[in-house]
């Protein structure tokens, strides 16, 4: 086979959706890099495999000796790693993400719900709206219907794993995670995960947020820009004391035990500039 979904639509899922209403929210900066430039990326916690269906032999040999080590957490999004040298395998997705899948070629939509609650990942997210997990987007009727339907239909089959999540549309396993000491894996069966979720596997990699609340975030250390979702106190952390200057009105707020809180209104954005003590 060769083909994924009928249209581009699971791309628009995959990237546009997930940057614009997902990982600006986490409350944690993040960074982009081509899976060929992941050698020179910077050393984090946390990593997150975005529409990488083929891993080369060389990049799989550095995600095995450099990645899986220190307590990282590697996320793995739909069909990660089934190709390798242009044949694909669910062998290649096991060894890449140390867990097994299967699969079977029903065209059905993707929409994950979560299942089990007294994992680190998703304690707390019972009841609470995930707006985006599968091959639908909220508000974008041209993710709706038969165009949001994929072929191949993984699921989660690894006996060591805690299924965290399944396919509503086929009551099969669509989220698992494994802790293999030296390092995690999370395997979801779809193109989406939403910020909620993603900020609680950043949690289970022991990531402190820089922001306490899901409002869009823009960092890169030395300023901070935040957009509010809500109306309310917003509250910065760092790992040490701090000072932020509000770019637009100069007013300056301390931090105490590394925090900073900012009233903030809905829709309002805030721009500051950082200074460590």
């Amino acid at each position: 086979y060769d083909v994924f979904t009928p249209c581009s639509r699971f791309a628009r899922c995959n990237t546009a959706a997930n940057v614009q209403r997902h990982f600006n929210r986490t409350g944690t900066p993040w960074e982009v890099f081509f899976l060929e430039d992941i050698a020179r990326a910077p050393r984090r916690r946390a990593y997150l495999f975005l529409n990488t269906f083929a891993v080369e032999a060389e990049q799989r040999e550095f995600i095995e000796t450099q990645l899986k080590r220190n307590g990282n957490v590697l996320i793995w999004l739909y069909g990660a790693g089934l190709y390798e040298d242009y044949h694909p395998s669910l062998e290649h997705i096991r060894r890449l993400t140390g867990l097994e899948v299967a699969w079977d070629f029903a065209w059905h939509e993707i929409d994950i719900a979560l299942s089990h609650f007294d994992h680190p990942i998703t304690a707390g997210l019972r009841g609470v709206d995930l707006g985006d997990f599968g091959t639908t987007v909220q508000d974008d009727p041209g993710t709706q219907g038969d165009l949001a339907r994929v072929c191949p239909q993984f699921r989660m089959t690894d006996p060591r794993a805690t299924i965290l999540g399944v396919n509503r549309p086929t009551g099969q396993a669509a989220m698992a995670a494994g802790d293999f000491g030296d390092w995690k894996s999370v395997v979801v069966c779809g193109p989406m995960l939403p910020d909620p979720v993603l900020r609680g596997i950043l949690g289970w990699a022991g990531i402190r947020p820089v922001l306490d609340t899901d409002d869009c975030l823009y960092t890169n250390g030395d300023f901070v820009g935040i957009h509010a979702k809500t109306t309310g106190e917003k509250t910065i952390s760092l790992p040490a004391e701090f000072r932020v200057t509000d770019l637009f009105s100069d007013k300056t707020y301390g931090s105490r035990e590394g925090r900073v809180r900012i009233p903030m209104e809905r829709a309002e954005t805030f721009v500051g500039r950082i200074y460590r003590r």
